[in-house]
């Protein structure tokens, strides 16, 4: 079993908190636990989150396009991450993420038209949407299950951590302000 799945019709989803966090470096993986706590992540992303894929797809619109293309962003709404299982030399099992899907469904946004899905069997994603921003994409204006994901234009994994760390910080001060107001201001400064 993959260590990074949605299905829309599961009844306990698995902790995607842990899972996102078992596809990061070692050394990233406490900072984002940390920051996450308390924090639900899965498949119906916190105000804070879903913003970003908004931000980003009214984005795209003034971007220069290829001729014979259209731009979009994608959202992957189903899919499997396969894990390399390696044994170590003094005997003990690994597993770790690859940057390989299977079973992938994602779904296409372009401004001004429906939204649809397309599946692939197997999907290389060089780069995760940690921040719930969407994949930037190209897409044939003759076929439109043709769609070449541009990695180059996401911001790296470390980025979109420390963009999605920002946000969640940012939301939790808001909810502690707005449930104990005046406490976070700080003491020497001005009344408002």
């Amino acid at each position: 079993m993959g260590i990074f799945k949605r299905d829309k019709g599961r009844k306990q989803p698995p902790d995607y908190r842990a899972l996102q966090a078992a596809a990061l470096p070692e050394w990233m993986r406490q900072t984002y636990l940390a920051g996450t706590e308390g924090v639900h992540i899965g498949p119906t992303a916190p105000p804070a989150t879903q913003d970003r894929f908004a931000e980003t797809l009214a984005g795209i619109a003034g971007r220069p396009t290829p001729p014979g293309r259209i731009r979009g962003l994608a959202r992957m709404t189903s899919g499997e991450q396969v894990v390399d299982v390696q044994m170590t030399p003094d005997g003990h099992r690994t597993e770790h993420g690859s940057k390989v899907f299977r079973d992938v469904t994602l779904e296409i946004h372009v401004p001004g038209r429906e939204v649809y899905e397309i599946s692939r069997r197997r999907l290389r994603l060089d780069r995760l949407d940690v921040a719930h921003a969407g994949y930037p994409v190209l897409i044939s204006a003759d076929d439109p299950d043709a769609v070449e994901i541009l990695f180059d234009e996401m911001e790296t994994t470390g980025t979109s951590m420390l963009q999605r760390a920002g946000d969640v910080i940012a939301a939790r001060l808001a909810e502690i302000e707005s449930e104990v107001p005046g406490l976070l201001r700080d003491p020497g400064a001005p009344e408002r």
